[in-house]
């Protein structure tokens, strides 16, 4: 899945992403890999869910917060993004 989203491929890796979740519906990373797929197909209120599902089994997934930082971009929460981001940086 992941090399299909590198390769822009992100209705792919969604299937991909999806089936994974299936066999392992608590796995963090798939959760953030799909927001960022689902992020790239427009998809943001479903990125949203699965962000913050992802940062539930891993509080520190920053792929999980760059999610809802550009969500909260595209919806102009610029504060709430600059937040998510610091978060995120300041994360070991």
């Amino acid at each position: 899945a992941e090399h299909y989203a590198e390769a822009g491929r992100h209705d792919l890796a969604e299937t991909e992403l999806r089936a994974g979740l299936a066999d392992d519906p608590d796995h963090p990373v798939l959760h953030a890999l799909l927001a960022w797929s689902l992020l790239n197909l427009g998809k943001k209120d479903e990125a949203c869910v699965e962000a913050k599902l992802a940062l539930a089994g891993d509080a520190d997934n920053r792929l999980a917060l760059i999610v809802l930082a550009q969500a909260s971009m595209d919806k102009g929460k610029h504060r709430e993004a600059e937040r998510l981001l610091l978060e995120g940086l300041h994360r070991d």
